[in-house]
């Protein structure tokens, strides 16, 4: 493994460690869960009324639609600047970063790029900080 391979890690990480703290500060957790709640009752509703009530659901479903995609963009808004320089600055100097995976991926092969190599342990290492954060919608 190639200190870029271990830079791209390193970072990847470190950028998922930043976006699950700014989702834990920004999102309102518990807004998100009622509005997402709200919004299943009212497809529940919108399965057995007549055009009229429908109408009034639709518009409902639109606001709080609007409402929780407010919460959820939050943490996007701020990371996307800083996540869009840091790709900038991989593509530049970890280009040549690469691991070889231990079985053969359809259409890929066996090995992964820096941006694979990326998402690969962004992907995880999200999952595991979500859990610590206890960050689920």
């Amino acid at each position: 493994m190639t200190i870029e391979t271990i830079i791209v890690i390193t970072i990847s990480i470190l950028i998922a460690l930043f976006t699950s703290i700014l989702q834990k500060k920004l999102v309102d957790i518990e807004l998100v869960k009622s509005i997402k709640k709200e919004l299943k009752e009212i497809n529940n509703e919108m399965k057995k009324s007549d055009k009229d009530e429908l109408n009034k659901l639709l518009s409902k479903s639109m606001e709080l639609q609007s409402k929780l995609m407010k919460q959820t963009m939050k943490p996007m808004i701020y990371s996307s600047g800083v996540i869009l320089l840091v790709f900038y600055l991989l593509s530049v100097y970890c280009k040549n970063a690469t691991i070889v995976l231990p079985f053969s991926i359809p259409f890929i092969g066996n090995s992964l790029g820096w941006v694979g190599t990326y998402i690969l342990f962004s992907i995880i290492s999200s999952l595991i900080f979500r859990k610590i954060f206890k960050i689920n919608f």
